[in-house]
């Protein structure tokens, strides 16, 4: 269930953004070539979107992983050294 939750996710993110990608390049043409200064907003509203798009794709790695990695923490304990060891590593 979770990876399928992935998968929908990530396939949704993915088709906005390669939906947004015309408007933003046809957009910041449009401020650049005819100086059109609406399109300047479309155009940063444009990378906002696409930078929220890659934060919530690159997200959805905790579905990926939520039930398949064991994250621990343990105490390690200082290691005994023989007296000639320590005399080689000095």
């Amino acid at each position: 269930l979770q990876g399928r939750l992935s998968y929908y996710l990530k396939l949704t993110f993915c088709t906005i953004y390669l939906l947004s990608v015309p408007i933003l390049l046809t957009s910041f043409l449009l401020y650049w070539r005819v100086c059109v200064t609406a399109a300047y907003d479309v155009f940063a509203i444009c990378e906002y979107i696409g930078v929220f798009l890659n934060i919530a794709y690159h997200g959805c790695a905790f579905y990926d992983i939520r039930y398949k990695a064991i994250f621990s923490v343990r105490l390690v304990e200082a290691a005994q050294f023989s007296e000639n060891y320590s005399r080689r590593i000095m």
